[in-house]
C-alpha cells in the first residue's frame, strides 16, 4: 500500500510494473503476456517451493493432532492464520510466479502455527522454551547459512568485513531501519549524481556488478539517462536483479561505451580491482556524502570506455 501511495495511485502503480517488469516475468506470469502452459509450470514450481517450506512444519501439527485427537487451535485462530497466508499465496500464484524464493517471508506464521500446536503437548514447564525454538529456527538457519559468509560477502567487496556483521545485517536487510538507510543513502547519491550533472540528455549512466549505486535505483531517479549494464566477473552477477526496462540496458553484443555527448558516470565500489586500476592511472573518484562515489569521462578528455575481458579500459 505505502508503494501505491508513492507511485501516485493504482493505476499509476500499474503502468510503472509493466514498464519495469523483469524479462522472466513475461515469461512466466499470464498476468504480463506469458502462454498458459509456461504458467502452469511456474505454478507447479511455485506448489514446490510451497511444499517445501511448509510442508513440515504442517506436517508435524497434523500427526501430533492424529496421535492426539487435540486441537490446540481454535476455529478462529485458524481462521487468522489462513488469512495472514492465504492472500500472499494467491499474490505469488497469480502474479509474482517467477520468484518462488520470496515465499520465505510466509514462513513466519506458518512456523507459529505448527510451534503453538507442538507447544500445547508440552508439559507447561518446557512450553515457552519449545515455542521461542520453532519459532526462532528458522531465523538461525537463515543467518549461518552459506550465503552469509559466501555470495553475500563478495558481494559487498570488503576482504576484512567480519562474517558476523555481515550475518546480522544480512539477518535484518528488509527491517524498516534498513528501509530508512536506504532512502537517506539513495536520496544523498541522487543529490550528489545530480549536482554533477549539467544535462540528463548528454549524459550515460554506466554500471558494473560492482557498483556502489543499483542500476534500478538510477534509471528510477534519472528515467531520461542512458544506462549500461556490464558484467565484469560472472561469479559476481547479479544482473537478474538489475536488468529492468526503465532505461536503456546495454547491448551485450557489445564490450565498450563511446562519449557521444558529454560525459559518462561510472559507478564502481572503490573495494573493487577495476577501481584500483582506475586510480592507479590517475583517475579521481568523486565522494559523495554517504561514503560511496563514481568517475566522471568527459568528451574532450578520454573517447569512451571498454569492459572487455572483464576489465575496465579508458580509450584514449
Amino acid at each position: 500500500m505505502p508503494t501505491i501511495l508513492n507511485c501516485g495511485g493504482i493505476a499509476a502503480y500499474l503502468k510503472l510494473s509493466s514498464d519495469t517488469v523483469l524479462p522472466f516475468f513475461r515469461d512466466s506470469s499470464l498476468f504480463y503476456g506469458a502462454p498458459l502452459a509456461h504458467h502452469a509450470i511456474m505454478a507447479a514450481k511455485l506448489a514446490f517451493w510451497i511444499a517445501l517450506y511448509f510442508g513440515l512444519c504442517l506436517a508435524v501439527s497434523f500427526l501430533v493432532k492424529k496421535q492426539t485427537g487435540l486441537e490446540p487451535l481454535d476455529r478462529d485462530e485458524r481462521r487468522f492464520f489462513a488469512l495472514w497466508t492465504l492472500p500472499a499465496i494467491l499474490f505469488f500464484a497469480l502474479v509474482y510466479i517467477a520468484k518462488p524464493g520470496y515465499l520465505l517471508f510466509l514462513l513466519p506464521p506458518v512456523v507459529i502455527a505448527a510451534a503453538l500446536h507442538l507447544s500445547a503437548f508440552a508439559p507447561q514447564v518446557r512450553k515457552l522454551a519449545l515455542l521461542t525454538v520453532l519459532i526462532i529456527l528458522p531465523g538461525l538457519l537463515y543467518f549461518f547459512s552459506p550465503g552469509v559468509g559466501g555470495n553475500e560477502m563478495k558481494l559487498r567487496l570488503l576482504p576484512d568485513a567480519p562474517v558476523l556483521s555481515s550475518g546480522f545485517k544480512r539477518l535484518f536487510r528488509y527491517t524498516a531501519a534498513d528501509i530508512r538507510f536506504s532512502d537517506k543513502k539513495n536520496n544523498a547519491f541522487r543529490d550528489c549524481v545530480a549536482h554533477g550533472m549539467r544535462d540528463p540528455s548528454a549524459t550515460a549512466f554506466v554500471f558494473t556488478n560492482f557498483s556502489d549505486w543499483s542500476f534500478r535505483t538510477a534509471t528510477y531517479f534519472f528515467p531520461e539517462v542512458e544506462s549500461h549494464y556490464f558484467v565484469l566477473d560472472p561469479s559476481y552477477n547479479t544482473l537478474c536483479h538489475t536488468q529492468y526496462q526503465y532505461g536503456k540496458l546495454f547491448d551485450f553484443s557489445d564490450d565498450s561505451v563511446l562519449i557521444k555527448n558529454e560525459r559518462i558516470f561510472l559507478f564502481i565500489s572503490e573495494y573493487s580491482v577495476h577501481a584500483s586500476q582506475l586510480r592507479s592511472a590517475g583517475y579521481a573518484r568523486h565522494e559523495c556524502k554517504n561514503g560511496a562515489g563514481y568517475y566522471v569521462f568527459k568528451e574532450n578528455t578520454v573517447s569512451g570506455l571498454s569492459f572487455a575481458h572483464g576489465t575496465v579500459s579508458v580509450l584514449p
